[in-house]
Formats: structure tokens, C-alpha cells, sequence
């Protein structure tokens, strides 16, 4: 596989504006539990971010365009697509987020189907970063996931709350 990431990060008055392209090519091969070849899918992904770190704002997005190639099959390409945007603002050491998900993935895609978390759903999430000192901090979050019908997995929603420990180094 090959992989490039390309940004720009913005002086004055955009300080702290980061734009950047990404894109990765190759090919994936995906093999049974005999380790006999199961299906080859040509990979190619192209997307773009933008992230604002500054004035107490943390606005994070990322965008994937997904146009695979099945290389051991009939069925052609198949479009996919992914993406999430999320906003924080800081309040001396707390900065509450909101986030927003959305992957829309072709079930005739090989590389998709075969993964266990490689179907479509929408996700939203609300949370609190706390920052104990420069190198820790504590995370809750409240999650609402919604996959969309697949007719070999069928559908399905939760809510998750999460908490998490984390040391910066």
C-alpha cells in the first residue's frame, strides 16, 4: 500500500487552521480460515480533514472517499464513503464535545463485508474531556449508534457510555 497526507497550517489571523489531504492506494487480500485466498479487493481511498485548535475551539472533521476495484470477483467497483465532524470548547481545564459519525459502505464492496465493524451506520456523541494536569486527563462520553439493515447482520442501535484514562507524553 501507499499512503500521502498533505496539509497546511494557516499564519495569523488563521493560526490554528489545519487543512490537509490524504490518500492510500493498494490492494488488500483477505483469506479464509484455511489461509486459502478468499478475495483480493483493488483499495482506493481519497478524503480531506480540517482541524481549528485555537481561542479554546477544538473543531476536528475528516472525510473518506472509498472507490474499491474487486480484483477477485465479477461484481466491479463500488463507492463508499465516511466521515465525522466534532466541536469542543475549552472552559479552563474542561472542554465539552459534541460529534457527529456517518459511514455509508457497500455491502458488495469485499473489503467491507468481510470486516465485523465494516457496515453503515450513523453516530452521535456528546461528552466531557477533563484535564487533570499537562499530561493527563479523563474522558466520559455518551454514544448513540444506529447501523443501518444489512440482510446478513441485520440492524441494529445502542447507547454506549464510555470513560477513559489518558496520558500524554
Amino acid at each position: 500500500m501507499v499512503g500521502l497526507n498533505v496539509g497546511y497550517e494557516f499564519p495569523g489571523e488563521l493560526d490554528g487552521l489545519r487543512l490537509a489531504a490524504h490518500a492510500v492506494q493498494g490492494i488488500v487480500d483477505a483469506y479464509d480460515t484455511n489461509d486459502v485466498l478468499a478475495n483480493s479487493t483493488g483499495f482506493d481511498m481519497l478524503g480531506g480533514s480540517a482541524v481549528y485548535l485555537a481561542n479554546d475551539w477544538e473543531v476536528m472533521s475528516e472525510y473518506y472517499h472509498f472507490n474499491n476495484q474487486d480484483r477477485s470477483g465479477n461484481t466491479g467497483s463500488h463507492k463508499s464513503q465516511a466521515g465525522y465532524l466534532q466541536v469542543g470548547k475549552a472552559f479552563k481545564s474542561m472542554t465539552p464535545f459534541v460529534r457527529l459519525e456517518r459511514a455509508l459502505l457497500n455491502q458488495q464492496d469485499n473489503y467491507f463485508r468481510d470486516q465485523e465493524t465494516g457496515r453503515a451506520y450513523s453516530r452521535e456523541s456528546a461528552g466531557l474531556n477533563y484535564n487533570l494536569n499537562q499530561k493527563a486527563s479523563l474522558k466520559f462520553e455518551l454514544l448513540s449508534s444506529k447501523f443501518e439493515a444489512d440482510p446478513t447482520r441485520g440492524t441494529g442501535s445502542f447507547t454506549s457510555v464510555l470513560a477513559q484514562y489518558a496520558i500524554r507524553f
